[in-house]
């Protein structure tokens, strides 16, 4: 995993490249309406910012809504630059370029600044995987734990209450424990910490513990084939999800440099590394799934801290329309 950054380097490029792509996680589509050459674009506050790139597309059949997917000499450019704003706003781009009896799509795009760093979340900040738990088999994260003032017992990986967890207990700072159903001890003994001021890489897999790459006792209560048992989504934090999807993040304190949810054959579900999105003068920090494409933002309260500086830009679909015949 120390090479990721550098892998993601090498394969970052320019807007308008074909780069597999997918939507924001909690952005809306674009709203397109079409009178003769003139195709109204109408995108809702938040959606395009100053990075953001807007694209009709066109072939002999609809081939969805990721840029990748349609022939690179079939589109055209806006050749503007998207208004930021607080409102909605409407573009107006020509289709005359646009063959007869085409299928069409207004797309857009924008970037994602990768970050040589980490994202710092505080109390009631949170980040959903858009995972289930049990769709996951393992899993392979690397963070710095934080002290809290709490005293209390303080996880740094909120999956399911009394399910999965794996973090540090308030009254012993310096061991990792990996809880399983009930609050049940996995791993003998507790696996004592180098040192607590640096970051630090746990990974689970076939029913291992390691951590720094050193393996721990085999952690056998960890059933093989999932995480959990209850259906609910996975949290980076120290948010608690239940079975019941209560959530208590009063505890979230951490510096995470990456997450990743692996399936049994080993493949990663999802790969998320800190990023920016947004204009440079308001950017927001986000996990950036080198996956899917998504981006997924703070679901709790407060602004997430990054540090480190910006590396590379990766574009990442902010919104498309429903598809429209040239006829």
């Amino acid at each position: 995993m120390q090479k990721l950054l550098t892998m993601i380097a090498a394969a970052a490029v320019a807007i308008g490249a074909v780069l597999p792509m997918s939507a924001f996680a909690d952005t809306a589509a674009l709203s397109v309406t079409v009178s003769g050459n003139d195709v109204s674009v109408s995108a809702a506050a938040g959606v395009l910012d100053d990075t953001s790139v807007l694209y009709i597309v066109w072939d002999t059949e609809d081939r969805g809504t990721s840029l990748a997917d349609w022939p690179a000499e079939n589109r055209i450019v806006y050749s503007g630059s998207p208004a930021i704003s607080s409102a909605a706003a409407t573009y107006t781009l020509n289709k005359a370029d646009v063959p007869n009896g085409a299928y069409m799509r207004v797309i857009a795009t924008s970037d994602v600044r990768l970050i040589g760093g980490y994202v710092a979340l505080k109390a009631n900040q949170y980040i959903n995987t858009g995972i289930k738990d049990t769709e996951a088999y393992g899993l392979d994260i690397r963070y710095r734990p934080l002290r809290t003032s709490s005293g209390s017992y303080s996880s740094l990986m909120g999956g399911v209450r009394d399910k999965f967890t794996i973090g540090m207990n308030a009254g012993n700072y310096d061991k990792y424990y990996v809880r399983y159903s009930g609050g049940t001890e996995v791993g003998n003994p507790a696996y004592t910490l180098p040192d607590t001021s640096s970051a630090h890489t746990v990974r689970i897999y076939n029913q291992v513990l390691s951590i720094d790459g050193e393996p721990s006792s085999t952690p056998k209560s960890i059933p093989s084939g999932s995480m959990g048992v209850a259906n609910v989504d996975i949290l980076l934090g120290v948010t608690w999800n239940d079975s019941k999807g209560t959530l208590n993040g009063k505890y979230c304190h951490a510096e995470w440099y990456y997450a990743t949810l692996l399936k049994s054959d080993g493949d990663a579900l999802v790969n998320l590394v800190p990023a920016l999105r947004g204009d440079t003068v308001s950017s927001e920090a986000v996990f950036y799934d080198t996956v899917s494409g998504k981006c997924f933002a703070n679901a709790g309260t407060g602004t997430l801290a990054y540090s480190g500086g910006e590396t590379n830009r990766v574009a990442v679909l902010t919104g498309a329309s429903s598809v429209f015949y040239n006829g």
